[in-house]
């Protein structure tokens, strides 16, 4: 199959019809390890040119060391907190200063005021694994807001 086509699949348009519900795991896992290093080396030329964290999780997904620094500057240049702490996820996933990346997710959580898109980001804080994070989902454990304390309870026991 053609290369471009191949990516085309792994990542589809930025569109929620596109990405509503998409999983890529699969693909990338039967991917041969000639077709594996085509496609990490487009992730990468992709990621320079535009922000887009299905990008940035593939990458992470793939192991992709030699992505690293196109996603520590994709960190530095996004200014949302949600995107910072999904990055942050992604560079610890690739064993990239660990303690930096934990104080980022947990400085830029403070910073999110809205309550559903806490409970999206419950998830990678407990992907971390780290006490500092899982203070934060205790905390919200008890919330009166079943949202907040289902799923805080949910990202711990994932763990």
């Amino acid at each position: 199959m053609n290369i471009k086509k191949i990516y085309k699949k792994i990542i589809p348009p930025d569109t929620y019809k596109d990405r509503k519900d998409f999983y890529n795991e699969d693909l990338i896992d039967n991917l041969t390890s000639q077709e594996k290093v085509l496609i990490e080396n487009m992730l990468i030329e992709d990621l320079k040119s535009r922000h887009d964290l299905l990008i940035i999780e593939t990458l992470a997904y793939m192991k992709a060391e030699k992505s690293i620094e196109v996603i520590e500057k994709r960190l530095e240049s996004v200014e949302e907190p949600f995107d910072k702490i999904i990055i942050a996820w992604f560079l610890y996933n690739l064993n990239k200063d660990k303690s930096r990346m934990v104080d980022i997710a947990y400085n830029n959580f403070l910073l999110i005021n809205d309550d559903y898109v806490k409970t999206r980001l419950f998830y990678y804080l407990g992907k971390f694994k780290e006490n500092k994070l899982n203070l934060i989902l205790e905390t919200y454990a008890n919330n009166k807001n079943i949202l907040l304390s289902e799923n805080s309870k949910a990202a711990l026991e994932r763990q």
